[in-house]
């Protein structure tokens, strides 16, 4: 199953580009990423990426700020810009050449989205970040990586976390969670699984998406960790 997807999406969650709670942004953290991504690349892997911001802001946080909703997921979709761009140049540190584009006109910063030409840079081995989120407010980055997994014509999302793929509750808290080595869509959905939130989920279930849960860093290969039992959690149609 390791080479069935020769295009993929990956989704990492904001927190893997910090070491502790009290950081925002942390090198080696950023470095570990650009490492992990730059050896899908060697295997020959075209991939985009989208990035969360839950190491800077959370939409979901603006309300008890005193902050608009809408401005408070602004301000987060401009957070997944900052760490895009930190993903980046982390990337051409180890020789792997990378674009940013986002749906917000920032454009003396990042290049405006662009489903054509971001396709043309993945066949070339170019990954592209697309940070900005949907560009619109109260849409999650997993809705973002969904959308932006179709647009590449990718079939596979792998959503990178700090758990070891889908469980029955929060691994974190609850000690009798319990891991699926697989899913369909209309289990995670019927079951209200905390993969990633709903709309994304039926997005990629209408199109025939799969998706693939793991924990980053384990193993080191993105790759390796799509092949490898027990990994992670696969969904499929």
């Amino acid at each position: 199953m390791a080479y069935q997807h020769k295009r993929i999406l990956v989704k990492l969650s904001g927190e893997l580009l910090r070491t502790s709670p009290e950081e925002t942004l942390s090198g080696a953290a950023v470095q570990e990423v650009a490492e992990s991504l730059a050896l899908l690349q060697k295997d020959g892997i075209e991939f985009g990426l989208v990035i969360g911001a839950g190491n800077l802001f959370r939409g979901l946080k603006s309300e008890k700020m005193g902050f608009d909703r809408v401005i408070g997921d602004q301000i987060g979709m401009l957070g997944t810009v900052m760490n895009a761009m930190a993903v980046k140049e982390a990337l051409a540190g180890v020789g792997v050449k990378a674009h940013v584009m986002a749906p917000q006109h920032i454009s003396s910063l990042v290049m405006p989205l662009n489903q054509q030409l971001a396709r043309s840079f993945i066949q070339q081995h170019e990954p592209v970040l697309f940070a900005g989120g949907t560009g619109n407010p109260f849409f999650t980055t997993d809705s973002a990586a969904t959308l932006r997994a179709l647009e590449i014509n990718a079939s596979l999302l792998v959503k990178a976390t700090k758990v070891k793929g889908v469980y029955s509750a929060d691994p974190l808290t609850d000690p009798k969670a319990v891991r699926y080595e697989k899913l369909t869509f209309d289990e995670a959905l019927q079951k209200k699984l905390r993969v990633m939130d709903q709309t994304a989920v039926a997005l990629a279930r209408e199109y025939g998406v799969s998706i693939f849960v793991y924990k980053f860093g384990e193993p080191r290969s993105i790759l390796e960790a799509m092949g490898t039992a027990g990994a992670g959690t696969y969904i499929v149609p």
